[in-house]
């Protein structure tokens, strides 16, 4: 078994039993991660002068399986003494067999390395030609400059990216000629990588290179296009953005509108309207961000509409919108939702919920799903305040169903929890107080709801 050749190295390197590191490196040259990842981990703790000297012997001596194994853990303890090593793997006629070695030449970062590099750039294969260029992205080196130019040539689209972000390390600029030809590439994430960087280094200058990328046919560019757009505040560009909406593409249209409130574009208030009656809820809801970032007073009775056509998650979205514009009915509304207490907590007692919220992401997920509750709650500095009416088997029903698979409390804290019972739906969620946690049933928070918005003058009339 895996643990029991693990535990056997751990055993062997504890007692520093040099003459057994043929076995140690037995169970390390393996194709079990776990197992060198273990032993190597030991030897490094062990010190570099109790394993590396024997490492260094045993990668020129013995059989293949010994050699390989050494020069393997040799690079993980990123000694330069696996270079030799190295070389001897990447000898290797097959394709394969000189994969795992350039990827390792490429991890030691080391100078001594670069050398090596450079002829691998000219592998006839793929994956080794590109694990040397990705090593030039984190070693300085510029002899490799050229080689990095011609690979922005290279048939494999992966390549030119990493080729590109290589010549970024060693000091290119962003606009160099031999770059902004990836504007152009037949890749669509090479074209959109080449626009994130430029939009990122601030070259407002080459606006007018990607405007031109608003019309892609592939989607990917386009929203990174649709960014720069925002970043740069390009209002003329918008007859050109305004299509989009109605594309197919659902992420496209959510970048559209997000654009648009980026934009402050007024003019575009009509076609941001016709989205609430999109048929994806997304949409619906991205749309009522850009209305209410654009204070579109008007869009009132549209986002009513949502209140009982729209699903839950549209429903709460857009009785928030209410709220923020100022409607009267908007706490109601949104009290009807499964979102309510996520709102009246947040607003309530930002400062308990931002507590609460911080302490309850890290949980120990040892404990059971009975006491994570509790624990959350504790860690925080609260005390859990349950009602009387909830019985032993909904109690633990609700601390297995906060914490099934995630240590957060951040579902208890907003939408109400639905449990099927024989006795029929029992719905709870929780309100903070100022040191503990209220746990209520369904219908068992109008008293704090009404007492909130009665003190805001936003209960309807």
């Amino acid at each position: 078994m895996v643990i029991n050749r693990r535990d056997a190295a751990l055993t062997l390197i504890q007692f520093r039993s040099r003459e057994h590191y043929p076995e140690l490196l037995a169970y390390a040259a393996g194709r079990d991660y776990k197992v060198r990842d273990e032993v190597v981990g030991a030897l490094r703790n062990a010190g570099a002068g109790e394993g590396i000297p024997e490492l260094v012997r045993l990668s020129r001596e013995g059989d293949d399986t010994l050699r390989e194994g050494a020069v393997i853990m040799l690079c993980d303890l990123k000694s330069r003494e696996a270079v030799p090593g190295l070389m001897w793997l990447l000898g290797r006629k097959h394709p394969s067999s000189r994969w795992q070695p350039a990827q390792m030449l490429a991890r030691l970062e080391m100078k001594e390395a670069v050398p090596h590099l450079l002829p691998l750039m000219r592998d006839r294969d793929d994956l080794v030609r590109h694990d040397a260029v990705r090593a030039f992205q984190s070693v300085d080196a510029p002899e490799a400059i050229p080689a990095l130019r011609q690979a922005l040539k290279d048939p494999h689209s992966g390549i030119r990216q990493s080729a590109a972000s290589a010549l970024l390390r060693q000091g290119a600029a962003v606009t160099d000629p031999d770059l902004l030809k990836l504007l152009e590439d037949e890749e669509r994430l090479n074209r959109a990588w080449m626009i994130r960087h430029l939009v990122e280094r601030d070259r407002k200058e080459t606006v007018a290179l990607i405007r031109p990328k608003l019309a892609d046919p592939e989607h990917v560019p386009r929203m990174e296009a649709l960014r720069a757009m925002v970043r740069w505040k390009v209002r003329e560009a918008v007859p050109e953005i305004l299509p989009m909406l109605g594309e197919k593409g659902l992420l496209l249209r959510c970048e559209v509108l997000d654009t648009l409130a980026g934009l402050d574009v007024r003019a575009a208030i009509p076609s941001i309207l016709k989205c609430l009656q999109d048929e994806e809820p997304v949409v619906q809801r991205v749309a009522l961000r850009t209305l209410a970032t654009l204070g579109v007073q008007e869009a009132a009775p549209a986002v009513r509409d949502l209140l009982t056509r729209g699903d839950s998650h549209t429903a709460e979205s857009a009785a928030r919108w209410l709220i923020r514009m100022g409607e009267p009915d908007g706490p109601s509304a949104l009290w009807k939702t499964e979102g309510s207490l996520v709102y009246l907590n947040q607003r309530r007692r930002p400062k308990e919920w931002e507590r609460l919220h911080r302490k309850s992401a890290a949980l120990d997920v040892k404990r059971t799903r009975k006491e994570r509750i509790e624990q959350a709650a504790a860690v925080a500095g609260f005390s859990l305040d349950w009602p009387a009416s909830v019985s032993p088997a909904e109690r633990d029903w609700l601390s297995a169903k906060l914490h099934a698979g995630a240590a957060s409390l951040l579902v208890g804290l907003g939408e109400w929890l639905r449990v099927e019972f024989l006795q029929g739906l029992a719905p709870f969620g929780f309100v903070i107080e100022e040191d503990r946690l209220r746990v209520l049933r369904r219908g068992d928070e109008c008293e704090f709801w009404e007492r909130w918005c009665a003190e805001r003058n936003l209960l309807p009339k």
